[in-house]
């Protein structure tokens, strides 16, 4: 992971890392991630920051206790507006969705307004953006076009002076190829199948769902039973006792697994 090789600084220089999301949702997913994949402290950083005068010598205190801030760029920009987060306290600065540099966002504001016109440029953070979209393109456009080359040259300059990196991409030959999702179609076996199921032959049945088995175990065969359960019980005649048994089916699983599937 990239944030490890900038463990001398968060430990010695005191530095630390910001890691940008476009929203709450996607930075408790990175912060799960960076948690379980290093020993640093990692502080979100969401919602109304409620700035005091007396913000400073708390956010001291919090720039010493966490080493990595997983945050939304709005909130990010409010810290360095306020002087309570400065560039040079950074030795790793993270965009995800980076692309966006190029619009009018708080990404843009955060390398105009706080990166770029820093004078101390040795002290400046590493800046590091990730995104799977051609700024400024969509894929019909590129898929139509004579000149994809060059479009894409264009795009790709933009986005690096706007984030003041260099681009590393596949092959322009590669960015033309779309894989195909793949689609797996479960048929759900016929009532009188699991009116005679039980936890005893479960091993014969389960070969009927054997692709779901195989992708995702008992709990995904379990959550696939509860979607159907939800079908039958509003269907015009349920089955009582076809209901009870997919029930009593559910129970078993979930005490094998030792957990509720939701």
């Amino acid at each position: 992971m990239l944030i490890r090789e900038f463990s001398k600084s968060i430990r010695e220089s005191k530095k630390r890392v910001a890691f940008l999301t476009e929203t709450v949702a996607l930075g408790d997913q990175q912060a799960e991630v960076i948690s379980s994949m290093t020993s640093f402290q990692v502080r979100r950083v969401f919602g109304d920051l409620n700035l005091r005068e007396d913000s400073t010598e708390e956010w001291k205190k919090i720039k010493e206790d966490f080493h990595v801030f997983v945050l939304t760029p709005t909130n990010l920009h409010i810290l360095l507006t306020h002087s309570v987060f400065f560039m040079v306290d950074l030795c790793l600065l993270v965009f995800d969705e980076c692309h966006h540099t190029l619009k009018s966002h708080p990404y843009s504001s955060i390398m105009k307004d706080f990166y770029k016109r820093n004078q101390n440029v040795a002290a400046l953070p590493k800046v590091f953006g990730m995104t799977a979209v051609v700024p400024g393109l969509e894929y019909k456009q590129l898929k139509n076009s004579n000149n994809i080359d060059e479009q894409l040259r264009v795009a790709i300059a933009q986005l690096e002076e706007s984030m003041n990196c260099k681009m590393l991409t596949a092959s322009l030959k590669h960015l033309k190829v779309v894989n195909e999702p793949k689609a797996i179609v479960f048929t759900f076996p016929p009532a009188k199948a699991l009116l005679e199921l039980n936890w005893d032959m479960f091993e014969d049945y389960k070969y009927k769902l054997e692709p779901l088995y195989r992708e995702i175990g008992l709990w995904g065969i379990c959550l696939f039973l509860k979607i159907k359960l939800k079908t039958l019980e509003t269907s015009a005649e349920p089955s009582s006792s076809l209901i009870d048994n997919i029930q009593k089916f559910i129970l078993q699983i979930e005490e094998k697994e030792n957990r509720k599937i939701d």
